[in-house]
């Protein structure tokens, strides 16, 4: 997000679309709230939003991503 606002490029309409916050909204309040729900889940009251092998995958595919980008050749994910 920059200067209050989130841009995402529509493949289907191939045209840009500008999103703003709602009013009143906080960014540094997501951080905030990710530290506190981690520090719920690591008392054991609270329920990460990503089970431990969902996280695990998405990091193997954006690894994925930087070594075929940074090779310029097609790259396997296993699941």
């Amino acid at each position: 997000m920059t200067d209050g606002f989130a841009r995402r490029y529509l493949a289907a309409t191939k045209r840009w679309e500008t999103v703003t916050p709602p009013p009143g909204f906080n960014y540094e309040q997501c951080y905030i709230d990710e530290i506190a729900l981690f520090l719920e889940c690591m008392r054991g009251r609270g329920q990460w939003h990503n089970p431990l092998p969902t996280a695990i995958h998405v990091v193997r595919f954006l690894t994925a991503m930087l070594t075929s980008h940074e090779r310029q050749q097609w790259m396997e994910v296993a699941s």
